[in-house]
């Protein structure tokens, strides 16, 4: 891991993407979380904080049960909800549904 970086930050989606050619991420995919694992150790052993954006509440719950302090932040979000829904908004606001 580079000195440049100051932290990581694990856009799931994006990564489950590059890596596997689907999203939304598959959190319950053991080859996923192994790379996870991967990704939150080497920061651990680099000294950088790793962060995570998780989709709900559960697997937040879950993220902090598998790697507790080792992750530095924990968000919850969706980029892909959040552009989705207000995607079906306006599609609706322009169809004249609302």
């Amino acid at each position: 891991m580079s000195d440049e970086a100051d932290a990581l930050f694990i856009g799931p989606n994006d990564l489950h993407m590059a890596l596997f050619g689907t999203a939304p991420a598959n959190f319950d995919s053991e080859p996923f979380v192994e790379v996870l694992d991967q990704i939150v150790q080497s920061g651990k052993r680099a000294g950088k904080p790793v962060g995570l954006l998780l989709p709900n509440g559960s697997k937040t719950v879950w993220a902090k049960r598998r790697w507790g302090s080792d992750l530095s932040l924990l968000a919850v979000g969706g980029d892909v909800k959040a552009i989705v829904g207000w995607f079906g908004d306006e599609l609706r606001i322009s169809k004249g549904d609302v």
